[in-house]
């Protein structure tokens, strides 16, 4: 056939005449769909009040996501024939919907079925947070206490207090709650095995409330801890070493080889580790402990579980060795929140030899290969990060200094 000025302006007449009734047609879906009559729904959101959804909301159909709608939108949905489930989902939580979410409606064919769903936002609740640590009468931290809330808003919720370091002393917490109604009454009670339960009533505010449980032993029958210590090599660390228990302030005095019993303890788990080694003494193995199996040294002391009427026991193998000339400086350089967070420097020798120090400048050390790992806690709301290479190594092969530096970036959440 070949088209003649009569015949291309009929098409174009038929075309403009098509294109005409899918605009002036309502129920014709203009994102791919047939032209002419559709079937399927429209669903209308308006949404008023203050602080809006701002990623808008979700369309089920039949509990199958379809997509999303803004605050103030409509969407056309194409949908077979007969009854279908349309539910609005994805709110945040300070919005509501007035009157149902869900709405069960029939499709017919060639129909658009309306559906209109009115949404209303108010302010965002303010909140709060609590923390702090449960400590135990003269042992400082007590690993495996848990914080309830007994009373108020979030009755029921528990935190358990994480195992050192979380707990004490690399940072001051070591239970929280979060997301608790600003201005609330709450009571907490704090519970460990061996103690006698505490209650606190703490009023909720926005920068946190810091709580600090000091436990009383219940009259449990005690155990005991016997630490021993095996020190090789030379020279002998000539004042011994420090016993501390749970991360609470320095204990007895420990000789370089032999056994100090840790009497009269509350039952459950403890943490034993040694402070006051020379420079020239190194830790190569702890034994002892939960299981009874072999523990690397660092970052964490061993944990020792106490029973009633019974004496566990652990041990300390250290390896002292002749002072070298050669050292490391040690440098953190710290950017972002100004909190101080507590750091510790693991350094290893390339025999597996290792100790736990501070940064700064480390003495007497002997020509070889190191590893540096940064480490350390801070409270939950503090995050921190450090910079990589962590763990670095160093290669020391001649009596100067070799200076590093690790770069500690903190934020406040």
């Amino acid at each position: 056939m070949v088209d003649t000025p009569k015949t291309i302006a009929e098409r174009i007449i038929l075309i403009a005449g098509l294109w005409l009734t899918a605009c002036s047609d309502p129920a014709a879906d203009l994102s791919g769909g047939p032209v002419g009559p559709s079937t399927g729904a429209r669903i209308t959101v308006t949404t008023t009040g203050v602080n809006l959804d701002p990623d808008g909301y979700r369309v089920l159909v039949d509990d199958s996501d379809q997509g999303a709608i803004a605050p103030d939108g409509t969407v056309f949905i194409n949908l077979d024939p007969g009854s279908r489930r349309i539910t609005l989902g994805g709110l945040s939580e300070n919005c509501a919907i007035e009157g149902s979410g869900e709405r069960t409606v029939g499709i017919e064919t060639g129909e658009v079925t309306p559906i209109d769903f009115v949404v209303v936002c108010s302010e965002a609740p303010l909140t709060g947070h609590i923390w702090g640590k449960v400590l135990g009468e003269g042992v400082g931290c007590l690993r495996g206490a848990a914080v309830e809330i007994v009373a108020g808003p979030g009755m029921g919720r528990i935190s358990s207090q994480p195992d050192p370091p979380a707990c004490d002393p690399w940072s001051e917490e070591g239970f929280q709650f979060d997301e608790l109604p600003l201005g609330g009454t709450v009571t907490l009670r704090a519970t460990a095995l061996g103690y006698q339960p505490k209650d606190s009533i703490v009023v909720v505010s926005n920068d946190g409330i810091a709580v600090v449980f000091i436990l009383s032993p219940d009259g449990t029958p005690t155990g005991g801890i016997q630490v021993n210590v095996h020190t090789a090599g030379g020279p002998l660390d000539p004042d011994g070493y420090t016993i501390v228990l749970d991360n609470g302030l320095s204990g007895p005095a420990a000789p370089v080889n032999g056994q100090v019993l840790l009497a009269d303890l509350a039952p459950g788990d403890h943490r034993v580790r040694l402070e006051g080694t020379a420079d020239n003494c190194w830790q190569s193995e702890n034994r002892g402990g939960i299981d009874n199996a072999p523990w690397s040294a660092f970052p964490l002391p061993p944990v020792v579980s106490v029973s009633p009427g019974h004496t566990a026991s652990v041990t300390f193998d250290l390896v002292c060795v002749e002072p070298g000339e050669t050292a490391i400086d040690v440098q953190v350089e710290q950017t972002g929140d100004p909190f101080s967070y507590y750091t510790a420097l693991i350094l290893s020798r390339s025999d597996g030899l290792a100790r736990s120090v501070q940064p700064g400048v480390l003495h007497g050390l002997t020509k070889g290969s190191y590893q540096l790992w940064l480490t350390g806690g801070t409270p939950f709301h503090i995050q921190c990060a450090v910079g990589t290479p962590n763990p670095r190594t160093l290669d020391l092969e001649s009596e100067n200094v070799v200076s590093t530096v690790f770069q500690l970036s903190c934020i406040n959440q």
